[in-house]
């Protein structure tokens, strides 16, 4: 199993787009400041809210590689916007 840790800077103007650096099928999410989650910037209804020093994991299994990565590299897996100010959310991506 590979991995690898992203550093995000998340502030509360903007939604900020985080994308996979590879194909994987697990990505964890460690909060370090109040943010809200959304998956889709134009969806309010998948707003969730992850508060601070809480973590968020998505992880899929698969049987021999039958449906290929559930996230693919380049590709945006989660959008982030922080409550309020500006923070640096960690990241965790696995193969």
């Amino acid at each position: 199993m590979s991995w690898t840790t992203v550093d995000a800077a998340v502030n509360s103007s903007s939604w900020t787009a985080v994308t996979a650096p590879f194909d994987c099928d697990i990505f964890v999410i460690r909060n370090t400041g109040g943010s809200s989650l959304r998956y889709s910037p134009d969806n309010g209804n998948t707003d969730d809210l992850l508060e601070a020093g809480a973590q968020f994991s998505i992880p899929v299994q698969r049987l021999n590689n039958y449906w290929g990565p559930r996230f693919s590299g380049g590709a945006p897996v989660v959008y982030l916007k922080m409550t309020s100010g500006t923070a640096i959310i960690k990241l965790n991506f696995l193969r």
